[in-house]
């Protein structure tokens, strides 16, 4: 059974069946959910169903909040509640505090601790489409996301504009120079790559064509974003079969000899692109490992085996 509890407008809880698109989640025998694909949370739960024996025995609370809120569930009466505490990045001293309440917490952008496992991040965009092979497709380079101040030596490299003037242009104008850099890299085609910088998180492209641009890419950058380095692209990017470029991941078990090239500095990143760009084996060979670590480790199918492997050895309340 899977239950989120959110607040309305006027403050009051409520509860209600899943709904994919929206923040109130409750999966159990009588609920009449049907798991469907193309779903992160769909394609998990429907692994941890079949993994887990005593998967109706549990009460799985789904919290998305981004804030300095904690979930209220913590008071829902049920002897065996889990916290699925999903993004949130600010949750570092939340789940110190709630996690006596619940009979395990699995958490992202978070690590082992007793009474609380680290779960990969997952993803946010997917459509299921045939593949392209790697060295087939039309972008060298891609990247499409919100510009922070982590990313800013990423764009520096991309157009050769120095990283304290792309600074200052966001700071006096970040309207005119977000304007100016997505014109910039459309009117000079670098590296045959597609860019597109917004100012804020899954704006300004559709989730389709987001997706079927990473389908076509060759290498994705996947720079930290504006706390934590593990990234929805990272995760997106392997799945396509792309080769991904992020800065240095956490130590995480689930990380452990991942074949993506993380970096320190970015001009480092853009001269390992460069070596790949020119070998077409290296390109494949690379491609194809991207894939395999991705549905071995880091998959909804992966994470639904470290969550019903930990279940299986929690002792029930």
């Amino acid at each position: 059974m899977i239950f989120q509890n959110v607040v309305d407008d006027e403050g009051e809880i409520y509860q209600e069946k899943f709904v994919e698109s929206g923040t109130v989640y409750q999966i159990g025998a009588d609920s009449g959910f049907q798991f469907k694909s193309n779903s992160y949370r769909g394609e998990f739960y429907f692994e941890l169903s079949k993994l887990l024996k005593n998967f109706d025995d549990y009460l799985f609370c789904e919290y998305d909040s981004d804030d300095f809120n904690i979930p209220a569930v913590r008071f829902h009466d049920h002897k065996n509640k889990v916290l699925m505490w999903r993004a949130g990045e600010k949750k570092l001293h939340q789940i110190k505090e709630v996690k006596q309440y619940f009979t395990h917490v699995f958490a992202n952008y978070y690590w082992d601790e007793d009474g609380v496992t680290s779960i990969p991040l997952g993803y946010n965009n997917y459509f299921d489409k045939n593949e392209v092979p790697v060295n087939e497709r039309n972008y060298d380079i891609s990247f499409i996301g919100a510009l922070n101040n982590h990313r800013i030596p990423v764009v520096s490299e991309i157009t050769g504009i120095h990283r304290y003037l792309i600074s200052y242009g966001l700071y006096k104008s970040p309207e005119k120079t977000l304007r100016f850099l997505n014109n910039f890299c459309d009117w000079t085609k670098k590296s045959q790559g597609k860019y597109f910088f917004t100012w804020e998180f899954n704006t300004g492209i559709s989730s389709e064509d987001y997706c079927n641009i990473l389908l076509h890419s060759k290498i994705a950058l996947a720079p930290k974003g504006w706390i934590n380095t593990e990234t929805f692209r990272m995760y997106e990017a392997m799945k396509y079969g792309c080769v991904v470029i992020t800065n240095k991941l956490p130590e995480r078990k689930y990380y452990k000899n991942i074949p993506i090239i993380q970096v320190d500095d970015w001009k480092d990143g853009f001269r390992m692109i460069r070596h790949i760009l020119n070998n077409k084996q290296i390109m494949s060979e690379l491609s194809l490992k991207h894939k395999i670590f991705y549905d071995e480790y880091l998959s909804p199918k992966a994470t639904a085996k470290i969550v019903a492997n930990k279940l299986q050895n929690t002792k029930l309340k």
